[in-house]
């Protein structure tokens, strides 16, 4: 794969970085530039993946970490956004830290699903799911739980809880 990148130290990123695949090596983090990584392909790396700064962007109908557990520094971004009709396991578990966990999607119904957990650890989180004109969007998730007395979160999104069955 010409886009895959492989190595066995942190990625620092700059403004942008868009990748296909990363290597099982690699632990991408992001420097205090604030800048984007798009992953649009499904990835092997496992362990822990930790967005610094900026914004982690899985991309597509395939962008994933399945195997990797995400922590999200304070002000950072772990943003979902498919670009076709997909049902896609991201990620293993996100632990939010004072961050911004969000589900930017297409015209067209999208399943983003966490096997593990989502935990509230720090500070002011942020939970977004923004469907696209015609579609619907879901964050699925094995549990959302938060540290005691340290974190909490705003919930945004259309139809919070709503069966789509239900008229």
């Amino acid at each position: 794969n010409s886009n895959a990148l492989t190595g066995s130290n942190a990625l620092l990123v700059g403004p942008a970085l868009s990748l296909g695949s990363i290597g099982s090596n690699l632990i991408p983090t992001q420097s205090t530039s604030g800048g984007t990584v798009a992953l649009s392909n499904s990835n092997d790396l496992s362990g822990t993946t930790t967005v610094n700064s900026g914004t982690l962007s899985f991309t597509g109908a395939n962008g994933s970490l399945a195997g990797s557990d995400v922590t999200v520094k304070s002000g950072a971004t772990l943003n979902f956004a498919p670009s076709t009709a997909s049902s896609v396991t991201r990620i293993k578990s996100a632990a939010l830290n004072g961050s911004t966990l969000s589900v930017t999607g297409p015209s067209f119904a999208t399943t983003d699903t966490i096997t593990g957990a989502v935990t509230l650890n720090t500070g002011a989180n942020t939970l977004t799911v923004t469907p696209g004109t015609t579609g619907s969007n879901t964050l699925s998730a094995a549990s959302l739980g938060r540290t005691a007395g340290t974190g909490w979160a705003l919930v945004n999104g259309v139809n919070l809880g709503k069966d789509s069955t239900t008229t």
